[in-house]
């Protein structure tokens, strides 16, 4: 195979996996015929981080098949990769010997819904080895977002779209330049609370990310207003104004992400809820129990405290409830068709019931008031959470970019819409003194709208 037919190659990966699928090197190496651009099979890497009191593990039993292993969900880094094949080229039937490795730095995050998982490949190190024992160097460049499912020891990819997706680099010292096509595949998988292992099936490809730690996954405020809680998905609880520590799950092994934090009604306290249902009380808060160790059909996404905290809901992402303490079971979305998982809950204090929130922005009302919702229409990003007003005739939804939606009595102070992020917005709480709110980004920054700035993560 020489240069020219090399640039000129239109590639394919025999066999799917992660981020050489993406980048098509494997496809580089596979096959020669004719045209500009690589058509080979192009997958994804995606993720976010895993944490939780049980054992780590690898592909759990007690997850359906078209849920994410909540050990997956959070930010992760590549911090090696390595592929080493022989490869027979479908024109000539001739073998091809590929050897690369490199690419740190690239970077993969997982939802806990699985939608929107996103690779980025900003600040990867470029990839470098051999082709038929010429010099092969890649980079590439841009991001790749897709739908991730896991089941029986796989992380399937499916739903894969593209940002400025390309490859570019040299190949026997000349140019080469291809965009990759973009599939469905799958690749095995293992998963602790801070490694994450893919391999094909071949055992020829084998990339390793490290957990990211600071990943920032929620917010909770004061009852005055005087201060707010942060938590990332290590379970590490960050304080501002008036808010007091009252312990972490940071340095404690975790089966899954902690993946919200809230207060207790006096503020003397907060609990943390983990992808798999782990709840962790601190302070006065009391612990009734938890989903962790049990089956789930979807992972955990929020946690809600009722009126006396003497209780509190979970809520999944296929829409399940489930009730503790005092909470009383009203309803729920759980087993029934959705156009979006759910991503959030509020109490509504007034009626005892509870509102559901998708990431569309469609609200399930459960003895609750409806107020209204986006779900009918096409948003920018996402939505990720809700909050309630005061006297809970209102509430408001928060999106990924910042962007607010506010029905019933909630008033619009401001958002982030439109403008310009480090970090996509992972959650938001109201100032009860001001009747403002905060944003937080998953990178711990902090966007205060008529409401007081008491510091970012």
């Amino acid at each position: 195979m020489d240069t020219s037919s090399v640039q000129k190659a239109t590639l394919r990966f025999l066999g799917a996996s992660s981020l050489a699928v993406a980048l098509g090197f494997a496809a580089v190496a596979g096959a020669q015929a004719t045209g500009a651009q690589a058509a080979g099979a192009a997958g994804v890497v995606g993720s976010v981080g895993s944490v939780s009191t049980h054992a780590a593990r690898s592909a759990p039993q007690s997850v359906r098949a078209d849920a994410v292993d909540p050990c997956l969900v959070g930010g992760w880094v590549l911090t090696s990769f390595s592929v080493m094949a022989t490869y027979t080229t479908f024109t000539t039937g001739t073998k091809t010997k590929f050897h690369q490795t490199g690419g740190t730095g690239a970077t993969l995050n997982i939802t806990a819904t699985g939608s929107g998982s996103t690779s980025r490949y900003t600040n990867s190190a470029p990839y470098v080895g051999t082709l038929n024992g010429s010099p092969i160097v890649i980079h590439a460049h841009g991001v790749i977002v897709s739908t991730f499912t896991t089941s029986n020891g796989r992380l399937n990819y499916s739903n894969v779209t593209s940002s400025g997706y390309k490859v570019t680099g040299t190949y026997n010292n000349q140019p080469l330049s291809f965009t990759p096509s973009t599939g469905t595949g799958s690749t095995s998988y293992s998963c602790t609370a801070t490694t994450l292992t893919l391999t094909t099936s071949s055992n020829t490809e084998t990339e390793t990310f490290s957990r990211v730690p600071s990943s920032f996954v929620g917010m909770a405020a004061t009852p005055t207003g005087g201060g707010y809680w942060l938590v990332n998905t290590q379970g590490r609880v960050s304080t501002f104004g008036n808010a007091v520590a009252y312990g972490t799950m940071a340095g404690h092994q975790l089966n899954a992400p902690i993946a919200h934090i809230v207060s207790t009604p006096s503020g003397q306290g907060y609990w943390l809820v983990a992808g798999d249902g782990g709840t962790f009380a601190f302070g006065n808060a009391g612990f009734f129990g938890s989903m962790g160790g049990k089956p789930l059909n979807a992972p955990v996404v929020d946690i809600a405290p009722t009126a006396n905290g003497q209780g509190y809901w979970l809520v999944a992402a296929d829409g399940g409830i489930f009730a503790f303490g005092n909470a009383v079971f009203h309803g729920s979305m759980g087993g029934k068709p959705l156009n979006k998982p759910v991503v959030g809950i509020s109490p509504d204090y007034a009626t005892g019931g509870y509102w559901e929130v998708a990431s569309d922005g469609g609200i399930f009302a459960f003895d609750a008031p409806f107020y209204g919702s986006t779900g009918s229409i096409t948003l920018n990003k996402p939505v990720n959470g809700m909050t309630a007003t005061t006297n809970d005739l209102g509430y408001w939804f928060v999106a990924s970019d910042g962007g607010i939606f506010a029905y019933g009595d909630a008033t619009f102070h401001g958002s982030m819409g439109g403008k310009p992020l480090n970090a996509p917005i992972v959650g938001m709480a109201t100032d009860n003194a001001t009747g403002g709110y905060w944003l937080v980004g998953s990178d711990g920054g902090i966007f205060a709208f008529d409401a007081p700035f008491y510091g970012a993560g």
